[in-house]
């Protein structure tokens, strides 16, 4: 059973070829049913008898059949992108600086690869929003407008674009009906790591509750608190007219490009429907759950 636990929180994060230490090795060790948690001592243990199947550099760990390069440039990738990491967190601030001024903002989570401080330059600031109930489009309006006009977005932003592409409301925080079919490691992942930045109310505490398939996947991966400066949870708001829900949906269904209104609602990448907005075009979920099955087999 351990072994088939770490070989297969390895293989996961094997597809972003990012080796891990003992502690991500821990909270992040990936259980499927009637399998109990892994203790610091028997990872350990596991380490110690296993070099035919892992590599082990500086503190950290990779399959040696992972098919991906080598260990040691791995670890200096991860030194490289955590540092272009705590660029876009400088902006990171003043993104979650106004978008807690949003009258119908509940809660403002960092989401992806940022969350694990691996970056890209060019890559997102991935953000994931919880609004008022029967709010969610005009929440949506008001978060992406002035990154549309200052053009700030995924594909128009040279360095840290911010992607604001999945909101929901209160009342749909069970997103248990967007996971892939046949798995989806990925997803619940993206649950756990989920960072509040902003949460008065603790939504992301009540998202986690009514999503325990998440949290019985990775029962190590307690909620994760930022520093001071991200968990102001003041409620400053901006004084803007009033506007309807349906005004708001109407506008930006209007300009929709054509692939997201051809794809909406076909699968759990691009949705469209109440109470939840999720445009991920480039959802990489099953590519990531093949890998992690491939991956799996060889080493077993």
């Amino acid at each position: 059973m351990i072994h088939r636990i770490l070989i297969r929180t390895l293989s996961f994060f094997s597809a972003f070829s990012y080796p891990l230490t003992v502690f991500e090795l821990h909270k992040w060790q990936m259980l499927e049913a009637e399998e109990r948690a892994v203790s610091y001592a028997e990872i350990f243990e596991w380490l110690s008898r296993s070099p035919d199947t892992i590599l082990s550099r500086h503190g950290f760990y990779a399959l040696r059949f992972d098919g991906h390069m080598p260990i040691e440039e791995q670890i200096d990738r991860r030194g490289d992108r955590y540092l272009i990491a705590a660029e876009k967190h400088e902006k990171l601030r003043r993104v979650v600086r106004y978008l807690k001024k949003i009258p119908h903002v509940k809660a403002i989570a960092l989401c992806n690869s940022l969350v694990f401080h691996y970056a890209r330059p060019e890559g997102d600031i991935d953000l994931f929003l919880i609004a008022e109930e029967g709010a969610v489009w005009r929440t949506r309006l008001l978060a992406v407008l002035p990154f549309i006009l200052l053009r700030q977005r995924s594909g128009e932003a040279k360095r840290h674009p911010v992607d604001l592409s999945f909101f929901v409301d209160e009342a749909h925080l069970d997103l248990s009906s967007l996971r892939l079919q046949n798995g989806d490691p990925y997803f619940s992942v993206w649950v756990q790591g989920l960072v509040p930045l902003y949460d008065p109310d603790n939504f992301i505490d009540a998202l986690r509750t009514q999503n325990p398939w998440a949290t019985a996947a990775h029962p190590q991966a307690v909620l994760p608190r930022r520093a001071a400066f991200y968990r102001d949870n003041a409620k400053p708001r901006f004084l803007l007219p009033r506007m309807s829900e349906g005004f708001a949906e109407t506008i930006q269904e209007r300009r929709f490009p054509d692939d997201i209104a051809l794809e909406a609602n076909k699968s759990s990448c691009i949705v469209v429907r109440d109470g939840v907005l999720k445009f991920h075009k480039n959802d990489r979920r099953a590519d990531v759950r093949d890998h992690l099955q491939t991956v799996v087999d060889i080493c077993n």
